[in-house]
């Protein structure tokens, strides 16, 4: 008997299809899979259970190069009349099909999928949009110096591999110039590419803006915004949470204290309501404020999930907004949704977040190691066990899970066996012991942690290679002395250790429902149990890695909000090795895009904390191409830097008090629309009290904090005379054209705070190396943020204003050259400040032709 050909599937491939047929019963199921280079299926989407709608569905999002997958029950791999049909309707399109057995033991390859070669990006056809077909489609459309040099360097890079560093100045016109090879590119090769941003702001311009303008031009393709899977509502979860609510009696507002005076009852039957228009379900699209209490209950969570089973699948907003993604040609998301996703595939090598891809735009790359950084760093807090633990001892007017459990299914109408029930019931009463217990110490023994160490409301570095606090690069005479890590080891190993055992608990309750095939209607308390089994886990993981000292990681301890106890953290030092084990290697062509990533004109600073430079040194790297393109904007013409040189420096007491005299006057000139870019919260309270006292009965002085980002915003651009002073949100990712936004004020130098415990690890680092981490790390950073601050101003070729730096280090010190070197070439305005502001008199007030 001769033996059966291999199975044409990739392990973490077959396991998905396996599961999801598993979860489903074993019916049939109907799935599109990615078909790699060895003709082998690479990855699954489910996409629907077996009924008269599965193949229209799919012939709409499936493409040539994919396979139609479909299981036979019966375990007979025979092409039916209808599996011929359906060969014969794929096929003519590219598209393989392909029948399995429920087990993927075997496989039935009907029709082979197309499999073309990947087609670069005609240099023609690219020139000839940006010039022909885009402009009728942007009203005031003008061509702009490096867009289109910029967007035939990504086609490049996309066409064949490689990686692209590029600085594209503001007015470069950077997303278009990115976005068009990407689209070009991806429908050529009926492939996808992954553009991702830092901040909400950009991939909202993106999707908002110039997404559309590209259709508008008549590109024809699709495209899908994917966010986090507790973004989405979850249709099954709204309804269980629903049909648990308390007697109307017992109900009370949905957490209390939290924003929202709606009853429980009122705000699930207007989340009831609101789903029926919604297209997405996500929760940034309500129109009413929820509780993060509350969407916990309804939110979509991977550990929540009955995937296939659940009625609710074909019309699922997560697996909707997945299959969208499954056929798009771009996929819009963030860097942290992105490195989510690479580091479960390259842990798992299995499914992701995110479909397969292998084109990446990552646009705000300057951001791109605190994005690994946050992605890698782990935290233990009292606060997160007891939200894992509240849902299942409940309150005085909601049944906990535990009750809720025990109440459906320890009595006589239960599928558990009399043993089973009984067995039920006594592991019910030890996690509720184990939980309250828990719940009650957790908080104590992260109390004892913060006074072991001497936390004293500022994060505290519990690694003993700590650097010492820096004092404007020079390290201070006598630094302190970090704590042994044995003072604060023993809290740490009984919340590591009693969380686990809460966790076995837990799991050793849910193990009586293996066996058992439960109503979806009934299985949310046994999903509850599982969430809360898994965070319990995670946090005793992360307390035992953070009890282990690593030459790759820092750990520290930092302040609780108001509360005297600790949240243990633990981030790695270095974000390199993640991401070329993730992203580097796992790319065949990659585009790193900013308008801020090169200092002294070298990309090196970026390549050294991307791990990058490493990386390209490689024996078979490919191709590493650094690029810059210049602003087209006339800075000589449209700015006016002003750099008074009598402030007194930072560091001294009068320097406050001068900054806001100076501000004060300098918006009397401008009158208003001006931003005041701080370095703290302190600054920013200190000098909007100032303004307000001087001109508030003028102008509106709005301060960072008295209303979320977006409002501030708002009302900025709608009182051209308003100021606004911010911190960190506002250097960057704000675009103010126009005649609303004429100043902006940067009081200080923006250096990061060098006492922050990564900053420490890194530098101790670095020192360790024998270089110097002012110069080689602090300084550029804050170069690079400066760079940030003074893009604010000009953003069309019509804008004009003027940059107010009160920074005398700028004239006092070795490194203010590279600063003012950095800036991009405005008209200066040098010398005491009465000379500088009769410059800024006559910049705004006193030149009929508007030069400086």
């Amino acid at each position: 008997m001769s033996e059966s050909p291999p199975l044409r599937f990739l392990p973490a491939a077959a396991d998905e299809l396996r599961r999801a047929i598993a979860q489903a019963g074993g019916i049939e199921v109907f799935a599109i899979g990615t078909v790699d280079a060895s003709a082998r299926v690479s990855e699954v989407e489910v996409h629907a259970r077996g009924n008269q709608h599965a193949v229209p569905s799919l012939f709409q999002r499936v493409r040539p190069g994919q396979a139609v997958i479909h299981n036979h029950p019966s375990g007979v791999l025979e092409a039916s009349e209808a599996d011929m049909l359906l060969a014969a309707r794929y096929g003519e399109s590219g598209v393989g099909v392909v029948i399995v057995d429920n087990d993927l033991t075997r496989d039935l390859w009907v029709v082979e999928p197309l499999r073309p070669r990947e087609r670069p990006i005609d240099p023609d056809e690219l020139e000839r949009f940006f010039q022909h077909d885009l402009p009728p489609a942007v009203p005031g459309y003008e061509p702009r110096e490096g867009q289109l040099a910029l967007a035939t360097a990504v086609a490049e890079r996309l066409g064949h591999g490689g990686v692209l560093v590029a600085e594209a100045g503001t007015g470069t016109g950077k997303s278009l110039a990115y976005l068009v090879p990407a689209v070009l590119w991806a429908t050529a090769n009926e492939d996808r590419v992954v553009v991702s941003t830092f901040t909400r702001a950009l991939q909202d311009q993106l999707v908002g803006q110039d997404i559309p303008v590209l259709r508008r031009a008549g590109l024809q393709f699709e495209w899908a915004a994917v966010k986090g899977r507790q973004n989405y509502l979850c249709r099954r979860k709204l309804a269980a949470a629903t049909d648990e609510l308390p007697s109307p009696a017992a109900q009370e507002p949905a957490a209390a204290g939290q924003g929202s005076g709606l009853s429980e009852a009122r705000l699930l039957e207007e989340l009831g309501a609101w789903i029926k228009a919604s297209s997405e379900g996500t929760r940034s699209d309500l129109p009413f404020p929820v509780p993060q209490e509350s969407w916990e209950r309804v939110e979509s969570d991977r550990n929540q999930t009955l995937s296939v089973r659940c009625p609710h699948f074909e019309t699922c907003f997560y697996y909707e907004a997945r299959r969208r993604a499954a056929g798009a040609h771009l996929v819009v998301v963030n860097h942290s949704l992105l490195l989510a996703d690479l580091a479960i595939k390259a842990e798992t090598g299995g499914r992701g977040i995110l479909p397969s891809f292998s084109r990446v735009i990552l646009d705000e790359a300057h951001h791109l190691e605190d994005a690994a950084t946050a992605a890698g760093t782990t935290r233990v807090s009292a606060t997160t066990v007891q939200r894992a633990l509240a849902p299942m001892l409940g309150s005085r007017r909601r049944k906990g899970v535990l009750g809720r459990i025990e109440s459906r299914w320890a009595g006589a109408v239960s599928p558990l066996d009399a043993q089973a029930r009984q067995a039920l019931s006594e592991r019910v009463a030890v996690v509720d012991h184990l939980a309250r217990q828990l719940r009650a110490e957790a908080p104590a023994w992260l109390e004892d942690l913060a006074h072991s160490v001497g936390l004293d409301g500022q994060p505290l570095l519990l690694d003993s290679h700590a650097e010492p606090r820096l004092r404007d690069g020079a390290p201070d005479e006598d630094p302190e002395q970090e704590p042994a890590p044995a003072a604060w080891h023993e809290p740490a190993l009984l919340l590591a250790e009693r969380s686990s055992a809460v966790a076995r608990a837990m799991g050793s309750l849910e193990k009586l429902f293996d066996e058992v095939q439960l109503d979806p209607r009934q299985v949310q308390p046994i999903l509850e149990l599982r969430r809360a089994r898994l965070r319990l886990a995670g946090q005793a993981a992360s307390a035992r890695a953070a009890l282990e000292q690593h030459q790759d990681f820092c750990r520290w301890a930092a302040p609780d909000g108001r509360h005297s106890r600790a949240v243990l953290c633990r981030a790695p030092v270095d974000v390199g090795p993640f991401l070329t084990r993730a992203l580097y290697e796992s790319s065949r062509g990659l585009v790193l895009t900013s308008a801020t990533l090169a200092v002294r004109n070298s990309f090196s600073f970026l390549l050294a904390r991307l791990g990058l430079d490493a990386w390209a040194a490689g024996p078979d790297a490919p191709a590493l191409e650094q690029r810059r393109w210049a602003s087209p904007f006339d800075f000589g013409q449209q700015v006016l830097l002003c750099l008074p040189r009598d402030l007194p420096p930072p560091d001294q007491p009068g320097h406050l008090d001068a900054a806001a005299e100076l501000l004060v006057r300098s918006l009397e000139i401008t009158r208003g629309g001006a931003f005041v870019l701080c370095t703290s919260y302190r600054q920013v309270d200190a000098l909007a009290d100032r303004i307000d006292a001087a001109l508030g009965h003028e102008l509106a002085v709005l301060r960072q904090r008295e209303a979320s980002r977006t409002r501030l915003l708002q009302r900025f651009r709608d009182d051209p005379d308003s100021v606004l002073v911010g911190t960190d949100s506002f250097w960057e990712g704000v675009n103010i054209k126009g005649d609303a936004l004429r100043l902006v004020a940067i009081p200080r130098l923006p250096f990061g705070v060098p006492s922050e415990p990564i900053t420490r690890a890194r530098h101790a680092r670095m020192r360790a190396q024998g270089l110097d981490p002012f110069r080689v790390d602090s300084l550029p950073r804050a170069v690079l943020r400066l760079r940030q601050g003074f893009g604010r101003l000009i953003r069309a070729s019509s804008d004009r204003g003027a940059v107010l730096l009160l920074d005398r280090r700028l004239h006092d010190r070795w490194y203010g050259r590279q600063f003012l070197a950095a800036l991009p070439p405005a008209t200066r305005a040098v010398g005491p400040r009465r000379v500088v502001l009769a410059r800024l008199e006559r910049f705004f007030h006193g030149d009929p032709k508007g030069s400086p």
